[in-house]
């Protein structure tokens, strides 16, 4: 083949008549061009045949997914999938995107890697509603505004990916079922007491209330009136699903002090949640609305 190649050197043709055993007065152009021919007739030929010798059943099976998770059809925008990059020692370099999509979270997907997929995510829908409003104000000027709302943006965008009810059954102990449909969990927590000169005293054993949702916290009082702090978890991933249960009153909850911090300022406490029957799987409807809204309270700053 690289003999009878149009490109080949000048020499090479007369090497191929040689070893052919050709004694045709040909010119070596047009005999290369006929012996180029005739290879790919016979290359053509002999790839139908291994075709042909292929079985009928053989097909190709389709490659599996990059990952394996339940959509979200409705969310706003497709998120990255990341995975931790290591050396060959075991430590970690960064993380890599595998895959995008709507994917809800699993427990198999390291957490601080979802909160991370959503920050890129939410860092983008800015960009894109800063970009959209070319001559107006600078990211410099913008970037106090832009500390506000991607916190609560991440927030909106993370109960898009997130079956709250689902997850909690996985990360709370079952204490049994109330009535049909109704099941009782439990979680240890604790009170992250409001700063204050006289502190409020609480008992072991002492029954606390909810008392109010603000800013996505969970906060809760005496049997007094008294509001005595919000709610703190040693396991992040509780925030992003205990607190959007409350907030779509889809819980009851019952909370019990269990003991006093060490220094004082914090309780131990005990949860038992309360998933009510009406609870559903879908994710609420008004999300993409609230989403929208923060975008267009954002682009409209950045013209103004």
């Amino acid at each position: 083949m690289h003999q009878v190649h149009p490109d080949a050197m000048p020499g090479s043709a007369a090497a191929f008549e040689n070893s052919s055993g050709s004694s045709s007065e040909m010119a070596p152009e047009k005999l290369r061009l006929l012996r180029a021919q005739e290879i790919n007739l016979a290359y053509g030929l002999l790839k139908k045949e291994i075709n042909h010798c292929k079985p009928q059943s053989a097909s190709v099976k389709p490659s599996a997914p990059a990952w394996n998770a339940p959509l979200n059809p409705q969310a706003y925008r497709s998120r990255e999938i990341l995975h931790y990059a290591e050396d060959s020692e075991g430590g970690i370099l960064g993380s890599f995107c595998i895959t995008k999509g709507k994917y809800l979270w699993q427990m198999e997907e390291d957490f601080p890697l979802f909160l991370l997929s959503l920050y890129r995510l939410s860092k983008e829908l800015l960009d894109e509603a800063e970009a959209s409003c070319s001559g107006g104000r600078t990211r410099r000027d913008l970037q106090k505004l832009r500390q506000q709302i991607q916190p609560e943006l991440t927030y909106l965008l993370a109960q898009q990916f997130l079956d709250c009810s689902a997850i909690l059954k996985e990360l709370a102990v079952k204490e049994g079922s109330v009535c049909e449909g109704e099941s009782v969990y439990s979680m240890a927590a604790m009170l992250e007491a409001k700063s204050s000169r006289r502190p409020v005293l609480l008992k072991e054993g002492e029954f606390l209330l909810p008392s109010a949702l603000r800013n996505h916290r969970l906060f809760v009082r005496n049997r007094q009136g008294q509001e005595l702090g919000y709610l703190s978890f040693q396991d992040d991933r509780l925030y992003y699903i205990v607190v959007p249960l409350f907030e779509k009153k889809k819980v009851q909850v019952r909370i019990q002090v269990l003991r006093p911090g060490a220094s004082g300022g914090y309780y131990h406490l005990k949860l038992w949640i309360k998933l009510l029957s009406q609870t559903k799987q879908e994710m609420p409807e008004n999300l993409n609305m609230e989403i929208k809204a923060l975008l267009g309270q954002y682009r409209k700053a950045c013209w103004t």
